[in-house]
């Protein structure tokens, strides 16, 4: 069971991955849903289907599903899928983990949006409720948005894009080949975490599970490469990521 519209919001960070691996159940894996539903107190917080990319997950008493409306750690901790909006996928939060070792400086974070207007909106949004020093990073991967050189002929304004400038690294992202989106990195102090945070919830222009499994794996592919060719061993740098997606 999955609630929509709660006010919960679950981030699993390693602590509360860690949490979610030993708390939960027995996975119900090969269960025929439909025939054989999942109500067991000890799968609470697995997957539905227990699948990689599930978006519902295992709420199997009512006890569960008030504790998951108010936030509580029993619940959130054992979660090991959620819905888009409001749990962030382990895939999506290593790919955080990764635009922040590349692209980060000290003392901020970073969440990467499925497009430089994406994040552009992010970013003006947190801007307007107080936000500071906020900057965007194209993330290598998949090619630049078209963007309109003039307005309609019917006089409507073009897309609000956001006020924040993208950083001068950004030009990089000009020249980056392929058809798929332009993964574009929100950096700002972590205090803002939250404001930029909440844009992703309320608009729902998140990244997909699969996206940042694909973009993972193409990362980690090609630090094997670099290190096999004796280049340091340093691994891959996101401008590889673009020109081998």
């Amino acid at each position: 069971m999955q609630m929509l519209n709660n006010d919960a919001e679950v981030d699993p960070g390693s602590k509360t991955e860690t949490a979610a691996k030993t708390n939960a159940g027995p996975e119900p894996a090969g269960r025929n849903l439909l025939t054989d539903p999942v109500w067991e107190a000890d799968t609470l917080g697995w997957p539905l289907p227990v699948e990689t990319h599930a978006v519902s997950v295992s709420l199997p008493r009512w006890r569960d599903v008030v504790d998951y409306e108010e936030g509580s750690a029993r619940v959130t901790s054992a979660m090991r899928a959620g819905y888009p909006r409001f749990f962030i996928h382990p895939l999506v939060e290593e790919l955080f983990g990764l635009a922040e070792k590349t692209l980060a400086r000290e003392g901020e974070g970073c969440l990467v949006f499925p497009s430089r207007a994406a994040a552009r909106r992010a970013a003006a949004y947190a801007e307007k409720r107080g936000a500071e020093r906020l900057r965007l990073e194209p993330f290598g991967f998949g090619g630049p948005e078209p963007r309109p050189e003039t307005k309609p002929d019917d006089g409507a304004e073009a897309p609000d894009t956001g006020t924040v400038p993208e950083n001068g690294t950004a030009a990089a992202a000009g020249a980056v080949s392929g058809g798929g989106p332009a993964l574009t990195a929100v950096c700002f102090p972590e205090e803002f975490r939250k404001l930029v945070r909440e844009c992703w919830r309320y608009c729902g222009e998140t990244l997909s599970s699969r996206l940042a499994e694909r973009v993972l794996a193409e990362y980690r592919s090609l630090e094997k490469t670099n290190a096999h060719a004796g280049a340091g061993g340093g691994g891959g740098t996101l401008k590889d990521i673009a020109d081998v997606l």
